[in-house]
């Protein structure tokens, strides 16, 4: 009799401890997925109702208030987890909404095209050549193969938001990569330079370099520079 009141007590406290334990993996699986997929607020006052200095600070701000972000989900959209829905996520928190554009206009293409279709179409496009300012977008071509054809013809390819331009040309931009936002650098005046002679970094490596890539691939960000887009008015 003694050994079955034993067990029955060991059969009720591992049946407890399994229990607890349960419900401590529920418990943090709930509260990791609830921080994985926040939801992200927008900002309460009209895009509009700002000067242009005031809202090229607001974009930036916001873009550095997204760079922790676990997902790009606001009550009224959900935004992919890369670069393109970064930016978009951006715009979107300023009530710039290129998803509803891109579903009203039955526009096509990938997450960078049709940013680059929202900015051509509501602002401006700069060339490559042109200094753009801080709160405009950078768009870059042939960072990856994306068609996986071995060749350098993918347009539109990745995009960032632009921190800073200082008076010497050097640009700091923001982008989702691998993952992750992180802050990059490119230098239009030295396009073919990583560093310069004091190792102070010019232009960010923006593309992976494999031993497939065709002989003409360019890896630096200002090489890569397809064009910039601005939503402030000039």
């Amino acid at each position: 009799m003694g050994f079955d009141i034993l067990s029955t007590n060991n059969n009720f406290k591992s049946h407890f401890l399994k229990k607890r334990l349960v419900l401590s993996l529920s418990f943090f699986l709930f509260f990791s997925i609830s921080a994985c997929h926040k939801t992200l607020k927008k900002n309460n006052m009209l895009w509009d109702s700002h000067s242009n200095a005031t809202k090229r600070r607001r974009l930036v701000a916001d873009a550095y208030q997204l760079k922790r972000a676990r997902s790009y989900q606001f009550e009224d959209a959900h935004f992919s987890y890369d670069c393109s829905g970064y930016i978009a996520s951006i715009l979107h928190r300023n009530g710039l909404l290129t998803k509803k554009y891109a579903r009203t206009q039955k526009v096509k293409g990938n997450g960078v095209s049709i940013l680059y279709q929202f900015i051509e179409k509501n602002g401006s496009i700069l060339d490559k050549d042109q200094f753009p300012k801080m709160g405009d977008i950078v768009f870059f071509s042939n960072t990856y193969d994306r068609n996986r054809d071995g060749k350098n013809n993918d347009v539109l390819s990745h995009i960032g938001i632009i921190e800073n331009v200082s008076n010497d040309g050097q640009i700091t931009f923001l982008h989702h990569s691998s993952g992750k936002v992180r802050k990059s650098y490119l230098n239009n005046g030295f396009a073919n330079q990583h560093k310069d002679k004091n190792k102070t970094l010019l232009n960010s490596f923006l593309r992976r370099r494999r031993s497939s890539d065709p002989s003409n691939t360019k890896y630096l960000a200002a090489q890569l520079v397809h064009s910039y887009g601005s939503l402030i008015l000039k």
